[in-house]
């Protein structure tokens, strides 16, 4: 994960974990 902002972050984490299920 490319660490830019707390809550951007979040939202790759997000985003991913969505594409994984």
């Amino acid at each position: 994960i490319l660490a830019l902002s707390p809550t951007e972050s979040i939202c790759i984490d997000n985003f991913h974990s969505n594409k994984l299920k």
